[in-house]
């Protein structure tokens, strides 16, 4: 690639890489999305791809026709308003008021959005999936830090300050934005649908693209805002290393999002045709570094029979019901 010696050439070739060796039956366990800074003079960022899952060879050419598409000259960001970028895509993970999502009409995708008028987005479909921000950084941000705390506060009222530890080797204009707390409140505060159990969240992961002579400490803040949003980061100097990182990631978003299981019934040796009323089922969870050794557990459940639905449930030990109503997992 000819912009490889670009910080933007180098993240672009590696998205590229990594969907290219990719297979299709790998690329379906994502739903994926792409957001870029908004171009001058508008801050925030805007959708340039909107969900979608590849199920076929078509899908996933069409993601890698929009990666290739990208432009160092034609697709400049109006600097790198992150937190409010962040706000936008919480908007967009909500299926919420669009903020400044419209703008760079001519690039933005509309099937994004859920009408011509572009005033709300379309929600990616929260399900019990676990929901995630991969942010790729060539630069510290630099947003008007008034205007993004106005923001976080529409979505979270109480937001204060975090004081990032003085060992975190962060300095005071990066300490002064509001991204790593837009991170945090995704990570630990926000609830995307209060209607399913538990809390439907946002892990921030971040990858820190670095070689610059102006880089300074900028990388230090981007780990912090890792941290914050319960991710992971990833240093990179060029695009081997961002897709050592993006693997990373991958990784750990399909083990956090997949659970093996396998059920089992005790069944007498003796007396052939008798069981006793006990379900084994083992859980297994893949490793988020992909090694072969999986945590897991063996729970023990029982059937009880539902008289108005004139059917077997499986239950635990207090005879409650394992499976949720609600999401239809144990």
């Amino acid at each position: 690639n000819r912009e490889e010696g670009t910080k933007m050439g180098a993240e672009k070739c590696a998205l590229y890489k990594l969907i290219a060796s990719m297979s299709i039956a790998d690329l379906s366990q994502f739903n994926f999305a792409l957001m870029l800074f908004n171009e001058s003079p508008d801050s925030s960022g805007h959708p340039r791809k909107a969900f979608f899952n590849v199920t076929t060879a078509a899908d996933k050419q069409a993601l890698l026709d929009v990666i290739s598409g990208l432009r160092i000259n034609a697709d400049k960001g109006n600097n790198a308003s992150t937190a409010e970028a962040f706000y936008e895509a919480y908007q967009w993970f909500l299926g919420a008021a669009v903020h400044l999502g419209d703008k760079t009409a001519t690039k933005h995708d509309p099937a994004a959005f859920s009408d011509s008028s572009k005033t709300r987005y379309v929600s990616p479909g929260l399900g019990c999936a676990k929901n995630h921000i991969i942010y790729l950084a060539n630069g510290r941000p630099s947003d008007n830090d008034n205007n993004a705390l106005a923001l976080l506060r529409r979505i979270n009222p109480s937001a204060a300050r975090t004081r990032i530890p003085v060992s975190e080797n962060v300095n005071n204009s990066d300490e002064a934005n509001w991204a790593d707390e837009f991170a945090a409140f995704f990570n630990r505060g926000s609830d995307l649908d209060t209607t399913l159990e538990g809390a439907q969240n946002i892990s921030v992961h971040t990858i820190a693209v670095t070689g610059a002579s102006s880089d300074g400490n900028y990388p230090n803040f981007i780990r912090w805002i890792a941290k914050e949003g319960g991710g992971l980061y990833q240093a990179a100097r060029n695009s081997d290393e961002i897709v050592v990182g993006l693997t990373k990631i991958l990784n750990q978003v399909r083990a956090a999002n997949s659970v093996f299981s396998s059920a089992s019934l005790t069944v007498s040796a003796n007396t052939p045709g008798t069981y006793l009323n006990q379900v084994y089922i083992g859980m297994f969870r893949p490793d988020g570094n992909a090694l072969p050794r999986w945590v897991g557990n063996l729970k023990q459940f029982q059937f009880v029979y539902d008289a108005a639905q004139n059917t077997l449930r499986l239950a635990d030990s207090a005879l409650v019901p394992a499976v949720s109503p609600a999401t239809g997992f144990i």
